[in-house]
């Protein structure tokens, strides 16, 4: 399944037969940060240059550059999800376009890479491929949450991302970026309204990663089954240690993700994917 938002536009590349690889055994080198997160905005020429994060990255590892291992893939290591990155206007945060505008004007990387499943980066849905069996996890999560501000929105597409990235812990599925490029022609944006609007999201990410990536250990063997377990998670100890902060908002906010990762895990098994 390939996802594309509606400002994404293919360029020379070979759209179709870059997806393509996403199923597909890999048996070359993989990628390892020590910050276990690798920040994709550097294989992209820049004008201005500057040194930019994709939406979604920590906060807490922006203004470190990538220091990649690269390590031998397991045995039956297989291509799971592939983003292909984007030219013309990356897809960063407001907190980036409020520091001023920045174009994408070459592609500086090689024509795939693929992460180790310790090493994290965000996936969105700009122009991204998952394997069948994967559509399940590949979760939307629904936004338009009310919080004291606005709304919490912008990252229906990178909580998802990072669902997706645990649940595939311990399969075979790997997380492949670079092409096909696409181009990013964005439809028009209030970037004070987009920091509104992603500003819980923000300043939740670190914390949500910090939860995943030490506390949630799917039991499972099959990625659909991982689902109520995510959703469990979510409720016992997402809801439980939000930080003190948070207004009561965004606790119903993570019930409701729970419920409705429920709801989409129950359709897929009665469409039977």
């Amino acid at each position: 399944m390939v996802a594309m938002d509606d400002d994404n536009f293919p360029t020379d590349d070979d759209f179709i037969g870059g997806h393509q690889r996403s199923g597909q055994k890999w048996t070359g080198p993989i990628v390892r940060e020590p910050a276990r997160f690798h920040n994709i905005c550097e294989y992209l020429t820049l004008e201005p240059h500057r040194l930019i994060f994709p939406r979604g990255f920590p906060f807490q590892l922006r203004g470190h550059v990538n220091q990649p291992e690269f390590v031998l893939s397991p045995k039956d290591a297989t291509i799971g999800v592939t983003e292909g990155l984007w030219l013309d206007e990356p897809d960063v945060d407001a907190t980036t376009w409020l520091n001023g505008r920045v174009k994408g004007v070459r592609y500086n990387g090689p024509d795939l890479f693929v992460l180790d499943q310790s090493t994290w980066s965000p996936i969105n849905t700009q122009n991204t491929s998952v394997v069948r069996e994967l559509i399940p996890a590949f979760v939307f999560v629904t936004m338009a949450c009310p919080v004291p501000g606005g709304v919490l929105d912008r990252y229906g597409d990178i909580w998802g991302g990072y669902f997706l990235l645990a649940l595939m812990q311990g399969t075979k599925y790997h997380a492949a970026f670079g092409r096909p490029l696409v181009h990013h022609r964005r439809n028009p944006h209030n970037y004070v309204d987009d920091l509104r609007h992603e500003y819980w999201g923000v300043i939740l990410t670190d914390w949500l990663l910090h939860l995943l990536r030490n506390s949630f250990k799917p039991r499972s063997r099959n990625v659909s089954d991982r689902l109520p377990e995510l959703a469990e998670f979510l409720e016992a100890e997402g809801v439980t240690q939000l930080p003190g902060w948070c207004p009561p908002e965004i606790k119903r906010f993570l019930q409701s993700t729970a419920e409705n990762i429920r709801e989409w895990s129950s359709a897929c098994q009665q469409v039977g994917v």
